[in-house]
């Protein structure tokens, strides 16, 4: 039997970004969230989806360029806040203890002459802390009681150049506090005899060793009440080995939760020494901690506080105090970020935590080198004296392939714009001869456009017309047409020539960003006699969707998913994302299309794989995911990475890449 047979060189049509684009439909800016001066002289790799650099980049501190200039005048008022817990003598669960040495102690006695050298009339304080604060206010009368803790007592701030108690000055004042000795004691936990250092002084009240927190802030913020400078002279610098123990106690925290202190609130620029024999990081308490003084608007100084972790040595400990505490403390500007250039383009405006942009950055196909040029206005917080500063710094972006994102820098992806042929008014999947006046359609994924212009080309890439055609908003969409016919290839004659065996091709390239490049193929069919049987395959469009995305807890699976489901796979959660691929054309109802979809987490470790789809009765792929892994654990808030594949008669066809949300 002759029949009339349809003849294409493609069988499934599908929306195809650049070649450069990692996710097919989806392109990301790279978004710089902490100072870009992080990652100076480093390679950045990203992943393959990522095509430009945000136009906004998160603005740098003063503080993370230098830590001052000379020639301070006013004196500081300083608390000093050192943790005399049993932990630091090795007489309690610690054992060594952590500064058997008493470093802590000898280091700040030295200091005093220090700042007492610099600063004569400089303002120092102290509060030693175990369970409850050491020095006590009725064997020494210059010792001031905490409010609310009976005897618990600090030392206030006294001014170093002045008299106290008869004709003593501050300087020795705060230097017979700190005066030190060395003693032997069994450690009455392990049973070991241990040699550390105490103070001399001791109080009038017994104490069992334990790590008070909450009232040793509690005193110096009582004594910063007297201050005779101004909040942004002042400091504290505080010594510890750890957090508040015990927790169940609340009795041995000033009657407060053990990490209240960690909210920060109306406290100084704070100094933190975590002192530890083994530990490399501070504790997350005591980070969060120095996060919050950084940010609650005490004074302009607050954005120097910081926190180091030290194994405890007399000469190691003195070095970090002169170079990272005293320095910003003698010496102190302030400086307000005014402009970033970027590969020579200057931010225009300022929206106080990143410089803006007109445009973002298109990056390389491969590698991109980033200059950048902060400016900065200056000024003396003791002379008022302001100059203008820069500073160059830079560093190269690699785009590379299941490339993971260094802390500080994310990735904000959208979907594509959309492509799509029209004739007649209607969407068409293949092209045939009768139809010589076609239509392209531009869909801006409700993102703005000024301008949209397409290429149109054959899939013969040897030779193939090429037509440009400029497209006119039409509000919901932008549209052009073109006309076209098969045959020899006429330059500039207004019409498109292909090939019989061609596909046509549209191409939308972002202007601004070369790698955001869109490609949408459509075959061409012509008709020819044939006396073999019809092919079963169907032209056809996949579309991929989710529905509820993100999920959370009222994210309901429509009932006709979870029926079709429920009956392929016994079973359908009530709640969760629904994945599905949809084809959009005419379907051969014998068409065999089968799905299997994976899902990573952010670091590309598996959630389930290759977990079959379900398929409903218009030959729709659907896949109901609860939020949960192959253990049936619930994952956490954020992002994931689904991987769809898709195969027509057995043969893989498409491999679909989307995020899906997740909120607890």
């Amino acid at each position: 039997m002759r029949y009339v047979e349809k003849i294409w060189c493609i069988a499934c049509i599908i929306v195809l970004s650049g070649a450069t684009v990692g996710f097919t439909g989806n392109v990301c800016e790279l978004q710089i969230n902490s100072c870009p001066k992080d990652f100076n002289d480093k390679v950045i790799k990203v992943p393959l989806d990522v095509v430009s650099i945000s136009r906004t980049i998160s603005m740098c501190r003063w503080v993370d360029f230098v830590e001052g200039v000379s020639n301070a005048i006013k004196p500081p008022s300083i608390m000093f806040i050192i943790d005399h817990s049993y932990s630091m003598m090795g007489l309690g669960n610690t054992y060594p203890g952590n500064d058997v040495d008493g470093s802590r102690f000898k280091v700040t006695r030295d200091l005093i002459d220090t700042i007492f050298n610099r600063h004569p009339d400089a303002e120092v304080g102290l509060t030693v802390f175990r369970e409850v604060l050491f020095l006590d206010h009725r064997n020494n009368q210059i010792f001031v009681p905490l409010n609310g803790q009976g005897d618990q007592s600090y030392l206030p701030l006294i001014q170093l150049n002045s008299k106290y108690k008869g004709n003593q000055s501050g300087v020795d004042v705060v230097k017979s506090v700190l005066r030190t000795e060395t003693i032997t004691r069994i450690n009455e936990i392990n049973k070991q005899s241990v040699t550390c250092t105490d103070l001399v002084y001791s109080p009038g009240f017994s104490t069992i060793g334990n790590t008070n927190i909450n009232n040793a802030f509690e005193a110096a913020l009582q004594a910063m009440k007297n201050a005779k400078n101004p909040p942004e002279r002042q400091f504290v610098i505080f010594l510890s080995d750890g957090e508040p123990f015990p927790l169940n106690d609340s009795t041995q925290h000033g009657n407060k939760n053990p990490f209240y202190f960690m909210q920060g609130i109306t406290t100084p620029t704070t100094f933190t020494v975590y002192l530890h024999n083994t530990e490399t990081q501070a504790p997350s308490s005591i980070k969060t901690f120095t996060n919050n003084v950084r940010g609650n608007n005490y004074s302009s100084s607050n954005a120097y506080s910081d926190v180091w972790t030290l194994k405890t040595d007399y000469n190691a400990l003195m070095s970090l105090f002169m170079k990272n505490i005293m320095t910003p403390i003698f010496n102190v500007t302030q400086g307000i970020a005014t402009k970033l250039t970027l590969n020579n383009s200057i931010s225009t405006t300022l929206d106080g935590e990143h410089f803006v942009f007109n445009t973002s950055f298109p990056l390389g196909k491969d590698t991109t080198i980033v200059n950048m040029n902060m400016g900065f206005k200056v000024e003396s917080t003791n002379t008022a004296a302001q100059s203008d500063s820069t500073f160059t710094f830079g560093f190269k972006i690699v785009r590379e392939k299941d490339a993971v994102l260094p802390d500080g820098l994310t990735q904000i992806c959208h979907e594509q714009p959309g492509l799509s042929l029209y004739y007649d008014a209607r969407q068409i999947y293949q092209v045939t001869d009768p139809m010589r006046k076609l239509e392209v359609r531009f869909d801006p994924k409700n993102f703005s456009y000024s301008s949209v212009e397409v290429e149109v080309r054959s899939s013969n890439t040897a030779q193939s017309d090429v037509e440009r055609i400029v497209l006119t908003d039409r509000n919901a969409f932008w549209s052009g047409t073109f006309q076209r016919n098969t045959g020899k290839i006429k330059v500039n004659d207004g019409t498109f020539q292909h090939g019989t065996n061609d596909s046509i091709v549209i191409i939308y390239r972002n202007p601004l960003i070369p790698l955001d490049t869109v490609r949408y193929a459509v075959p061409y069919m012509s008709e020819v006699t044939s006396d073999t049987t019809p092919s079963r395959t169907t032209s056809f469009q996949l579309i991929t969707d989710v529905v509820n995305n993100p999920m959370n807890s009222t994210s309901r699976i429509p009932g006709m998913v979870r029926t079709t489901v429920t009956a392929q796979q016994g079973y359908c959660p009530e709640y969760g994302s629904v994945i599905a691929v949809i084809p959009a054309g005419e379907v051969n109802k014998g068409a065999l299309i089968e799905g299997t979809i994976s899902i990573y987490d952010v670091v590309k470790n598996p959630v389930i794989r290759k977990k079959k789809m379900a398929i409903d009765s218009e030959k729709r792929l659907l896949y109901a995911w609860d939020g949960r892994n192959s253990t049936g654990r619930t994952v956490a808030s954020g992002t994931y990475l689904a991987v769809v594949e898709v195969k027509i008669e057995g043969r893989t066809e498409s491999v679909r890449k989307l995020y899906l949300g997740v909120q607890r």
